[in-house]
């Protein structure tokens, strides 16, 4: 997967075991808005993008497309995302 933006522009190596993710991804399916995932709208430059929580400092960065279908912009720590 890759965007236009540059998804994994932060490097594999940066991002927590695939184990976790794929965890909180399957939360995100059934549930958008689990509270453990803590998805929250962004604001300024990221205005109209969304972030959800991977673990304590890694976040995905996304956009809901429509009811069905969301698109992954980032991923990666805290500071690098934002």
């Amino acid at each position: 997967m890759k965007n236009s933006s540059g998804f994994l522009k932060n490097g594999v190596y940066s991002i927590p075991t695939l184990s976790c993710c794929l965890e909180r991804v399957e939360l995100f399916i059934s549930d958008s808005f689990h509270p453990s995932l803590r998805v929250h709208s962004l604001s300024g430059v990221l205005q109209g993008l969304w972030a959800m929580k991977i673990n304590y400092d890694h976040r995905f960065i996304f956009k809901f497309m429509d009811e069905a279908h969301t698109l992954l912009i980032d991923i990666g720590t805290h500071d690098k995302v934002y």
